[in-house]
């Protein structure tokens, strides 16, 4: 196995993550998508969904059923996925670089083919990793209100 600098690991795990992340954002975007249509326009900066609707009899104060209609949207769930938490867990071996002064890593299996004394001898690092979701920042969080304000 080939040693990497600890840095390097950790940028690749955190993108690799990020991409998951816009993964299931864009699942979540194409799924609410599927409930408009899309207006015919000249315009090639934006394009205006319009909602796809279904006529559905609602009774009145009188008991009588009226047939309105009511967006689709607002008929399904919209819960998303999110990724609240990800637990890394992992065991390395490293080694001090004086020339670059970084830890280097290697990633290996864990030899579970060792007995408690052979093992004792394994170098092994520990490393676990947890990343959180956080919130927005408050500044993002006033314009997605503002904007939630208008509908």
């Amino acid at each position: 196995m080939s040693e990497i600098e600890i840095g390097s690991l950790m940028n690749g795990i955190s993108k690799a993550i990020k991409e998951a992340q816009e993964l299931i954002e864009d699942q979540s975007r194409e799924s609410f998508n599927r409930y408009f249509v899309t207006e015919n326009t000249n315009k090639k900066d934006s394009v205006p969904l319009r909602p796809k609707m279904m006529k559905i009899q609602i009774p009145n104060v009188a008991g009588e059923y009226v047939e309105k209609n009511v967006p689709i949207v607002s008929l399904v769930n919209h819960h998303s996925l999110q990724l609240e938490e990800v637990r890394l867990k992992m065991q390395v071996t490293g080694s001090w670089d004086s020339e670059t002064n970084k830890l280097m890593v290697t990633i290996e299996p864990i030899r579970h083919d060792l007995d408690a004394n052979e093992r004792k001898y394994e170098k092994y690092i520990d490393v676990d990793l947890i990343f959180k979701k956080n919130d927005a920042p408050e500044g993002v969080q006033r314009i997605l209100l503002d904007h939630y304000k208008v509908l």
